[in-house]
């Protein structure tokens, strides 16, 4: 079994290194451990005037140093990315490759288009509902999407977008649209 996306918050170095044995001794209870190579942490070093990254490996699992993430070192925790500093802005670029990939997928036209609603939306939505983002990158992954919707399904690039956002039981084909 697993247990991810496991969390802990400290004051200090050595509370931190109690935390990380009693979780440790916790876990191991359970049958469950922690694995040093897929961790990684974040030490905030608090001065009079500002705030810095700690880069010097402190904390280990098993002997396992565990990774320490830099000032310039992104990390993605439940699909959303952070920094020393706090969240990242939203990135569409991985959002609109995979809908290219997708309209190259050897799949029939309505299965495609499932996979888009069923799948790919909510994975895009729950990183835009933690992450942060603004109407700039809302426009661009709903231009991207209705284009998409409309050569999955063969439809004329003149055709409403309205019908696309519509909801089925108006008759459109229910695809949200991230602005609204």
């Amino acid at each position: 079994a697993y247990a991810d996306d496991v969390v802990l918050i400290a004051k200090s170095v050595t509370a931190m290194s109690g935390l990380l044995a009693t979780t440790e001794s916790f876990l191991a209870k359970r049958g469950l451990n922690l694995n040093g190579r897929k961790s990684a942490a974040l030490h905030l070093l608090h001065g009079r005037r500002a705030t810095a990254v700690g880069t010097r490996e402190v904390w280990s699992i098993k002997g396992e140093p565990i990774k320490m993430v830099s000032r310039d070192d992104p990390f993605t925790y439940l699909g959303v990315r952070f920094g020393p500093y706090g969240k990242y802005l939203f990135n569409p670029k991985p959002f609109v490759d995979s809908l290219k990939r997708l309209t190259k997928a050897p799949l029939k036209p309505d299965q495609r288009f499932m996979l888009l609603k069923r799948y790919m939306l909510p994975k895009v939505i729950h990183q835009l509902s933690l992450g942060c983002f603004n109407a700039g990158l809302l426009g661009k992954c709903d231009r991207a999407t209705t284009s998409v919707v409309k050569s999955i399904l063969h439809l004329k690039k003149d055709v409403s977008n309205a019908l696309i956002h519509a909801t089925t039981r108006s008759g459109g084909l229910g695809v949200m649209s991230f602005r609204d």
